[in-house]
């Protein structure tokens, strides 16, 4: 009962930061939640010393949320003993607040911690083993930041993680192994980048992942290993991409894979908006991979008089 009160709490606060100027945690400061807003908190510096609060933090064994939400917090970092400070941590949302970047061990002594939030800054790279510590975070959220490159030693330590979202960035290639120090991943969400080479072994490891939205990249050629040893994958979102080229079994890999699942498997499957995309695409069945072959037929013979010899990853 105490978890659902929890999970209903989150909710309702992210629903009142999105729609309220004024951040308020539910409970006062150094009792569950800590909340920066400019109009109370003018800087948070390297000892989690807070500046303009009325009760200058020391030491926080209570609060379980922190949340630093404001256009005009210049963070810029993450201070190095905040999880010292805030042993029980569960939720870190710093949004908007001029993040910079995320070195090596930006988060330590996180084990406790279940989702992390740095959308909307200005984050270029991720720093080996930012989150090491973080065994228990089942969400990472990258969105609106200014990443170029992901590498898989950036994410080592996030064996928990679930769901990974980093739309509106400007990474260029997913490479192989990239994803394999999170082996649970069921939701890898990366639209709004400028991806045009994905390795086809890039999710080969995970057998969990259930969607793949990967919609308004620069995608040229989809490969069947995307699809390979998959016991979930119902959704795959490619639309608006420049794919010209599929690799001509990438549908019986798919669906014969979760067909060992169940027998009454619905896929969903969007292709619009690409180069050799005729048909209106928004969802794909068992009972219809026949007709989607069809469809697919001048995809398939690009790729094999093209692409087939090439190494095109």
């Amino acid at each position: 009962m105490l978890i659902i009160r929890k999970i209903i709490s989150v909710i309702a606060f992210i629903a009142t930061c999105v729609t309220a100027s004024n951040i308020v945690c539910e409970a006062p400061l150094q009792t569950t939640c800590i909340a920066i807003e400019i109009e109370k908190i003018e800087s948070i510096n390297e000892t989690i010393e807070i500046v303009g609060s009325e009760n200058g933090a020391q030491y926080y064994p209570a609060v379980t949320g922190f949340y630093a939400i404001s256009k005009d917090l210049d963070m810029q970092y993450i201070p190095s003993n905040i999880f010292k400070i805030m042993p029980n941590l569960e939720y870190f949302y710093a949004y908007e607040v001029n993040l910079k970047q995320l070195p090596t061990d930006s988060f330590k002594r996180c084990s406790k911690l279940h989702q992390i939030s740095l959308a909307k800054n200005s984050i270029e790279t991720l720093g080996q083993g930012f989150a090491i510590g973080c065994s228990n975070a089942y969400l990472l959220d990258l969105s609106y930041n200014q990443i170029t490159e992901l590498t898989a030693a950036s994410f080592k330590g996030l064996t928990s993680l679930t769901t990974l979202t980093i739309n509106f960035n400007f990474i260029e290639v997913i490479g192989k192994g990239t994803f394999d120090t999170m082996p649970v991943l069921t939701l890898i969400s990366m639209s709004m980048n400028k991806i045009s080479t994905v390795h086809p072994n890039a999710f080969m490891k995970l057998s969990n992942l259930g969607s793949l939205v990967l919609n308004d990249n620069r995608i040229k050629v989809i490969k069947s290993g995307w699809f390979a040893n998959k016991n979930f994958l119902a959704t795959v979102n490619l639309q608006s991409n420049e794919i010209s080229a599929i690799e001509p079994n990438f549908l019986t890999e798919w669906t014969s894979s979760n067909l060992n699942t169940t027998k009454s498997f619905n896929y969903e499957l969007n292709l619009m908006g690409n180069n050799c995309i005729k048909t209106n695409m928004k969802e794909i069945s068992d009972k219809t991979t026949k007709y989607y072959e069809n469809s697919l037929y001048k995809c398939f013979e690009e790729y094999e008089n093209n692409y087939f010899f090439k190494n095109f990853p």
